[in-house]
């Protein structure tokens, strides 16, 4: 995972295992995640813009896309494991 360097996914600062737990360190994601974003619209009733979710969409398509052509076949799926990803707005979206 440290050796991905997309604006699409966050990036892996460190990862150390301690009471049997895998703990990974990432960059701070201002922006929180898509689920807390998706929440707040739905608590507040409002609906998320076409243009936001396709947005979302290709960055998705693109982490993706990213983590497959940076496999060679050694590495597990890094969005898999991080579970996140970069927006190009400044801000980071988790999944």
């Amino acid at each position: 995972m440290r050796k991905l360097n997309s604006p699409y996914i966050v990036k892996c600062i460190d990862s150390f295992f301690l009471r049997d737990n895998l703990y990974i360190v990432t960059e701070y994601c201002e922006g929180g995640d898509l689920f807390d974003t998706t929440r707040k619209f739905k608590e507040a009733g409002l609906k998320l813009e076409d243009d936001f979710i396709f947005k979302v969409f290709i960055e998705i398509c693109l982490a993706v896309s990213e983590c497959h052509d940076n496999d060679n076949g050694r590495y597990p799926t890094p969005l898999a494991d991080a579970q996140c990803l970069r927006s190009t707005l400044d801000t980071a979206i988790h999944l």
